[in-house]
């Protein structure tokens, strides 16, 4: 799943790191288990000087998450996720790269109850914290979530809000092919 516009700006301020850059030059060549402990390392320090709850932390998780995805390591990439003890819009990130995981793995049950606690926590941000890119990215996730369980209206119409909501002028774009092959896997773009 591609990132909210308020995380992605937050790898951004991780290049800063000499470790996010060398980490970044050893995930490029494929030296996954290399790049493991730079991360893990940056996660450690961001973690305990801005704290948990905070962007730059949850996209030191993700950027976690990812290079234990690569490893073959779905257990760390998923417990890298974990929301337990997360609030704002940090929950919101972790959930919806949590979701992408889920949904990759075949835990379709675990993927929709994760899809509906990021659409409440999307839609009940205060006003003052909003970051509307999580709209699409929510919509999105609840859409693939209820397409991977058989809830194809509630799939297409997550889909066509996720359109709707997209902050970025590419942000329809992928609810949009989503949509598509909804309906065509139902059918309903079948030549007649």
């Amino acid at each position: 799943m591609r990132h909210c516009k308020g995380v992605s700006s937050q790898f951004e301020q991780l290049a800063n790191f000499p470790e996010y850059n060398d980490a970044s030059k050893l995930i490029a060549e494929g030296s996954f288990h290399q790049a493991l402990p730079l991360v893990q390392r940056m996660n450690e320090v961001i973690a305990s000087s801005v704290g948990s709850d905070t962007a730059l932390a949850a996209a030191t998780r993700l950027r976690l998450a990812a290079v234990h995805r690569l490893m073959g390591d779905r257990t760390s990439a998923l417990a890298s996720t974990e929301v337990d003890g997360i609030h704002g819009p940090a929950r919101i990130y972790l959930l919806l790269g949590r979701i992408g995981l889920l949904l990759e793995d075949g835990q379709f049950d675990a993927a929709d109850a994760a899809a509906i606690d990021v659409v409440q926590l999307t839609e009940a941000q205060p006003h003052e914290q909003i970051d509307i890119s999580t709209f699409c990215g929510a919509y999105t996730a609840e859409g693939l979530a209820a397409a991977c369980k058989g809830r194809l209206e509630d799939a297409e119409d997550a889909f066509q809000r996720a359109a709707r909501w997209g902050a970025e002028p590419v942000d329809p774009l992928l609810p949009s092919l989503n949509l598509g092959r909804l309906h065509w896997w139902r059918g309903d773009l079948a030549a007649k």
